[in-house]
């Protein structure tokens, strides 16, 4: 697997390459980072408006490639030990070619799960940062009383309390009318399908793009979420080794709303998967970064990578657990 990887990465970094040269001639058509730098139709809630807001300063160009190289340092600083899946994950070939802030959210999920164990004061203040992305966070909750890391949640509470009293300092209570303004639009978008259903990352985007009529589609996910979230409340209960790259990952089973940038969040399932089975999950993350080259009319695949790796690291942490002698488990 490590050709792979390496290929992979390559090819990535070429791409990401390749866009932060082409956006110092001026705004990329359709890369969402223009609308990050035009601070238009942010449908975040408004802590995000601090992190993107010192962005539009600089010139389109600078800001862009400032953005993109920032963020995705600290991405591939909290990928830890899987720095090279980092980057030869296709999905952060994809948040790089638009500009988008999955290296962001990625870093703070990576970082906080690691901190949970052993230092939940500490987990709890850097997973708050996702007040930025809140539906990223869902799964969080389970984890966090699974582990029984209560410190982590008043710690968790204060750094969003922050977030949400300095941004209506600095941009007052209309930033928060408009975001839940376009929260409710953006959510009627799901339901109605504004965008192709191809183009969201999610199970219920991709039973609707089979055809399944939207009571289906969400009974679907339903299932699909709650299954998710079993799965990470005994990752955690159980204290399994590969709870965090599993957590990571069921992240992207829980909300209709995601992406296909969102998927850096399986960076760390492709560094604990072996041989073919994290071959399956890059190539479920590589079909739709290559649909947006050859202009295919491809289901998305990420529902299928992130649903693969939760139950494979689920199978082997089982696997792992009855294997174990009497007196080891004792």
């Amino acid at each position: 697997m490590r050709y792979v990887w390496i290929a992979s990465a390559i090819v990535g970094v070429t791409i990401v390459a390749v866009v932060c040269i082409k956006s110092l001639s001026g705004l990329l058509p359709n890369a969402d980072f223009n609308m990050f730098w035009k601070l238009s139709e942010l449908a975040y809630p408004p802590p995000y408006l601090l992190v993107i807001k010192p962005f539009t300063l600089l010139p389109y160009g600078a800001a862009f490639i400032l953005w993109t190289t920032a963020t995705a340092a600290l991405y591939i600083l909290s990928s830890r030990g899987h720095r090279l899946q980092a980057l030869a994950n296709p999905a952060a070939a994809f948040n790089g070619l638009i500009g988008q802030n999955g290296f962001l959210t990625g870093a703070i999920m990576f970082a906080g799960l690691r901190e949970l164990a052993a230092r939940p004061w500490l987990s709890g203040a850097v997973l708050g940062l996702l007040i930025i992305k809140p539906h990223l966070a869902a799964i969080l909750p389970v984890a966090v009383l699974a582990a029984r890391a209560w410190k982590a949640i008043p710690a968790a509470l204060g750094t969003i309390a922050v977030l949400l009293g300095i941004s209506f300092l600095a941009f007052g209570a209309q930033a928060y009318s408009q975001f839940f303004e376009l929260g409710t639009k953006y959510g009627q978008f799901v339901r109605v399908g504004a965008w192709n259903w191809n183009e969201l990352a999610s199970f219920y985007a991709l039973a609707r793009w089979f055809g399944l009529d939207a009571a289906a589609a969400w009974g679907l996910h339903a299932v699909i979420a709650a299954a998710a979230a079993v799965l990470v409340w005994l990752a955690w209960r159980e204290d399994w080794d590969g709870k965090i790259p599993l957590t990571s990952a069921a992240a992207l089973l829980i909300s209709p709303y995601l992406f296909t940038y969102d998927a850096v969040l399986l960076t760390l399932a492709l560094g604990r998967l072996r041989d073919l089975k994290a071959l399956a999950t890059w190539i479920f993350l590589a079909i739709p970064l290559a649909r947006v080259f050859v202009h295919a009319d491809w289901p998305n695949t990420v529902p299928l990578a992130a649903a693969f790796a939760v139950c494979a690291m689920a199978l082997e942490a089982h696997r792992d657990s009855t294997s174990l002698t009497p007196s080891a488990r004792a």
